[in-house]
């Protein structure tokens, strides 16, 4: 008799876990930082170099107004919970998420006085061990902003806003993405890679995840909210 298969169940705090072990494997800040400074991103998968850039105002609205037709399809259909909705069934349950967004501004304000004590510590030439310790409270407070966000970020995923929120950066990554096609290294030749979305979504998915990751960075503030 086959052995019955146990599907895996896991905490909130598990799942915020394997979030933040997936995302550093797709990206460094390394990479956030050269992306955010520059708004274009090449790389290269499976051999061939792909690039991402800042999107220009034809692409924003196209996104934009595919965004606004999935969004109105998506409330007619019912199995789509609004994030509204969620907070109020998470707080029957006795989660707090409204809880997690005043955590995140009090680790905030905490993190804002540190701050403001290392720029005197350093306006005042300290020493650099003390220096030191400030700046590492303020790493400590990062990430614990970071884990907050992630956890509300795992408790909201089901949401209508969350799924609209993945379906517009990742049709947004279709439309900004191009790969070089040219073996000459001087003379780059940057296309299309698909011809539609359709195609764009039957890709490598490990290729997608990078692409909508970096997609996310250099067209930061570029998606509408709803």
């Amino acid at each position: 008799m086959e052995e019955e298969k146990v599907e895996e169940v896991l905490t909130t705090k598990e799942r915020v876990e394997k979030v933040k072990k997936e995302t550093e494997k797709l990206i460094n800040m390394d990479q956030v930082k050269e992306l955010i400074k520059n708004n274009v991103k090449e790389f290269e998968h499976g051999g061939i170099k792909y690039r991402t850039k800042k999107p220009n105002f034809e692409q924003k609205y196209t996104v934009n107004n595919e965004q606004s037709k999935k969004y109105i399809e998506m409330l007619k259909d019912t199995a789509y919970a609004l994030e509204s909705d969620l907070i109020k069934i998470y707080k029957d349950r006795g989660i707090d998420i409204e809880g997690l967004d005043t955590r995140f501004q009090n680790i905030q304000k905490e993190k804002e006085e540190i701050d403001k004590k290392l720029g005197k510590a350093l306006e005042d030439k300290l020493p650099e061990s003390d220096c030191e310790i400030l700046a590492e409270e303020i790493k400590k407070l990062q990430a614990e902003q970071q884990t907050v966000m992630m956890e509300k970020s795992v408790l909201l995923n089901d949401s209508l806003e969350s799924k609209l929120n993945v379906y517009s950066y990742t049709y947004l990554a279709y439309l900004i993405t191009e790969k070089n096609i040219s073996e000459d290294p001087e003379k780059p030749n940057w296309i299309k890679p698909w011809k539609n979305y359709d195609e764009f979504i039957k890709e490598d998915e490990s290729l997608v995840n990078v692409l909508v990751w970096f997609t996310m960075f250099v067209a930061r503030d570029e998606i509408k909210s709803f």
